[in-house]
């Protein structure tokens, strides 16, 4: 009966089945397509998670409080999903530095100013005596949205791969195609998510976020 609690939740899980694609199926890509090696495709990575840090230690809740937690979550989710677009123009030789990592950043920056303000707002109306409940409520939709988008993307990035392949593809080129569909796929979830909060989400109100 909290709608704050509920949209949020929805919009996290939409959020979490894109992003969900970012770590499992891009260490794949990078690994079986372009031949990085555990390290290397482990630093390939820290585009990804240095602007995902740098953003929450600090940046996103000052951001918050100055301009409310819709303003920046809004931004924060195109850019994710701007970020898994940029990821559909993959292929077996493609750039790391062109391609891949500026890809990352954007991602990084969008997981970095959104699950914060989803919290925000999905807490705002819960009273303090519920707010474990809450929060578990939130962490389960979360959760349970990675587990069923990695799931489903993962399907589609096989069979795609699997259809490519029958077709005469070569096996980097129909890899590539499978997971340029899943992240287009994933763009479109996190793309949706974009647009619902800027539907279904009131903003939080500064005293509201100060005593959290």
């Amino acid at each position: 009966r909290i709608p704050t609690l509920v949209n949020s939740s929805l919009l996290r899980a939409f959020l979490m089945a894109g992003l969900s694609t970012t770590l499992f199926l891009g260490a794949l890509y990078l690994e079986n397509v372009l031949g990085y090696t555990p390290i290397q495709t482990g630093l390939g990575f820290l585009p990804f998670s240095l602007v995902m840090g740098l953003m929450s230690i600090g940046i996103t809740p000052r951001l918050v409080a100055r301009v409310g937690a819709k303003r920046v979550l809004v931004p924060g989710m195109a850019s994710a999903t701007l970020g898994l677009l940029l990821l559909t123009r993959i292929g077996p030789a493609s750039s790391f530095i062109t391609v891949i990592a500026p890809a990352f950043v954007l991602i990084g920056f969008g997981a970095g100013t959104s699950f914060m303000p989803l919290l925000s707002i999905a807490m705002a109306d819960v009273p303090t005596a519920d707010a474990g409940l809450g929060s578990g409520i939130v962490n389960v939709s979360m959760q349970m949205a990675g587990a069923l988008g990695l799931a489903i993307l993962g399907t589609v990035a096989t069979e795609h791969t699997k259809s490519l392949e029958s077709a005469g593809h070569a096996t980097a080129s129909a890899l590539s195609g499978g997971f340029r569909l899943s992240f287009l796929v994933a763009g479109v979830f996190v793309g949706v998510g974009a647009v619902l909060a800027v539907i279904l989400l009131k903003d939080v109100p500064d005293d509201q976020l100060d005593s959290e």
